[in-house]
């Protein structure tokens, strides 16, 4: 649509990647991009990468987990 703009992010900046009801989504620290790639093709684009997918709909950035706090949530550890 005439309202739509085209962003050029770095994989870095991206914390994951999810398809909800058909829409595909990728997630930054501040934004939410819509995006046109589905989920197969984000996962063949970020082959090699810390990229893993975590479940049926999403493509988690493994660079982004905050680890302390993981478990600090999770009550793990000290």
């Amino acid at each position: 649509s005439a309202d739509e703009k085209t962003c050029r992010l770095s994989l870095r900046d991206v914390y994951y990647f999810e398809v909800v009801d058909g829409a595909s989504f990728l997630y930054c620290r501040s934004a939410v991009y819509s995006c046109r790639f589905r989920l197969y093709e984000f996962e063949e684009l970020c082959r090699g990468t810390m990229f893993f997918r975590c479940s049926k709909s999403m493509v988690l950035n493994a660079d982004k987990i905050d680890v302390s706090a993981l478990k600090r949530l999770l009550g793990i550890g000290g």
